[in-house]
């Protein structure tokens, strides 16, 4: 026997005491061995394993017990990823190491039922954690049950890294480059990177796990040959093989992970039945036409019944079109063909998608493709001012919207834009940055095509049901010499 074995004694006082074995267990033991630098624990005996004590037996030491603790994974991609959290007196705190190594981290994942540990981190890869050090310097055989059974110290007295660790288990998937997030690129979070997963054996039951896990319905297509565009970084996963009984993508069965003979030109995707998507067809430019919803892998129209103007402004915002200026009804547009899938719409204020709208059940109507909806959205639009009647003027022009040049820019041209945007008439115009600038990379200047590009107009207007504006020093002080 030595001083890192025998019968436990606690000194209260002058008095020296033992321990009642009841509820003694690993993790009362693991607490002794860390204050005794003592290494991990190895058994918790009981029944005066090592004698009988004598003097008082102290029945109510119950500091040790470490039930209230717990642990967490923070600020990765998912439960079983992230920098390792500890729970202990009510507060969240650290667990710092510069030693950190696989058996400590194979602990973290045990615990967690997160697998095994995949890549450990000690380097802040996951950021500083909040609160004070808990845990520090941790020392694990591999073999315990939870993390605080291993030894460990308590200080703060030393920096030392936070750690972190990626484990095997319920590894992130996510699809990209659709227009939804149940559509697109499928990419898949591995050894602390997001890759792709190429399309050789690719097949409905294999992006049917996908839309499963990621709660959007069922796989309506299993696309190839990266129909949502190139990814980049790794590709993780080649040759699945998926069967109806995996509920998560890094569960089937595949060739070892980032081993593959695929380039991203192969890079898999999927549709999943939760996809929504609208668009405007059949008109001059993206925003007029007949207005089409994709809807369980299929694209339908809209009926006409109760559609109105303040439907189909959430339909242009939604597009980005800028506002609704006519709806159209009994197929302008022409008619549609497939489903008719949303009747008697009836958007309310704050609905931001047409989905979120009150109307029939998808696909119950009683109507013809010949009511089929249509919409004809403004190419023209106030950004950045106080409301839709105020801003910097851009226009929708060749699928881009664009700023307009101040050059000759007069009231004469303001009202034309007032009127356009049933706003009024204007009630000031300005040149200059009143209005923050456009951005020159993504919207190239339409009007003259003019530099340098913070020429660019803004206007605010005033009319029926438009309050006129504070006073010019109350929002921009003395940053309006340039008003007209």
């Amino acid at each position: 026997m030595d001083r890192c074995s025998g019968r436990v004694e606690v000194l209260r006082g002058e008095t020296w005491g033992t321990v009642c074995d009841v509820f003694w267990d690993l993790k009362d033991a693991s607490v002794v061995c860390n204050h005794l630098h003592c290494g991990p624990v190895l058994s918790a005996k009981a029944g005066a394993f090592f004698g009988e004590g004598n003097g008082s037996i102290w029945k109510d030491v119950t500091e040790c017990r470490v039930d209230h603790w717990h642990l967490r994974l923070a600020a990765g991609e998912g439960r079983c990823d992230g920098r390792v959290e500890v729970y202990q007196s009510g507060v969240w705190g650290r667990v710092t190491d510069d030693l950190w190594d696989f058996k400590d981290a194979d602990v973290v994942c045990r615990q967690l039922k997160c697998g095994s540990a995949v890549n450990v981190y000690n380097h802040g890869k996951y950021g500083i954690g909040k609160g004070h050090v808990i845990m520090s310097n941790v020392s694990c055989i591999g073999i315990e049950s939870y993390l605080w059974n291993c030894t460990f110290t308590q200080t703060d007295h030393i920096p030392l890294p936070d750690v972190g660790v990626f484990c095997s288990d319920d590894i992130p998937v996510r699809l990209v480059n659709g227009s939804s997030r149940c559509a697109g690129r499928v990419e898949v979070y591995y050894n602390g990177i997001w890759g792709t997963v190429c399309d050789d054996a690719w097949d409905i039951t294999d992006a049917d796990v996908v839309c499963k896990e990621l709660n959007c319905g069922h796989a309506v297509n299993a696309t190839k040959t990266s129909w949502f565009g190139q990814g980049s970084g790794p590709i993780w996963l080649d040759n699945l093989k998926c069967s109806v009984n995996n509920t998560a993508l890094w569960q089937c069965p595949a060739r070892p992970w980032g081993q593959n003979d695929c380039s991203h030109k192969e890079d898999a995707g999927v549709i999943c039945s939760g996809h929504r998507e609208i668009r405007l067809e059949n008109g001059k430019n993206p925003c007029q036409g007949r207005l089409e919803v994709f809807f369980n892998g299929t694209w339908g129209t809209v009926c006409s019944d109760l559609f109105g103007i303040d439907d189909a402004e959430v339909v242009c915002s939604q597009l980005n079109c800028g506002s609704a200026k006519f709806v159209e009804n009994n197929a302008a547009f022409g008619e549609g063909t497939g489903p008719i899938w949303l009747d008697d719409v009836r958007c309310r204020f704050g609905d931001s998608l047409l989905w979120q709208c009150p109307s029939s059940a998808w696909g119950q109507h009683n109507c013809r493709h010949q009511e089929d909806v249509g919409i004809s959205c403004s190419d023209l639009r106030l950004v950045a001012g106080f409301d839709n009647c105020s801003g910097r003027i851009e226009v929708f022009f060749s699928g881009t919207w664009g700023t307009v040049c101040d050059d000759s820019w007069d009231r004469y041209d303001a009202t034309v834009v007032c009127r356009q945007l049933n706003c009024g008439d204007p009630f000031l115009t300005s040149v200059g940055m009143l209005f923050p600038p456009g951005d020159k990379k993504s919207r190239p200047s339409i009007h003259k095509f003019a530099e340098p590009f913070y020429e660019e107009i803004v206007i605010q207007e005033t009319g029926p049901g438009v309050e006129s504006p504070l006073p010019l020093e109350e929002h921009f002080g003395e940053e309006y010499d340039d008003i007209e």
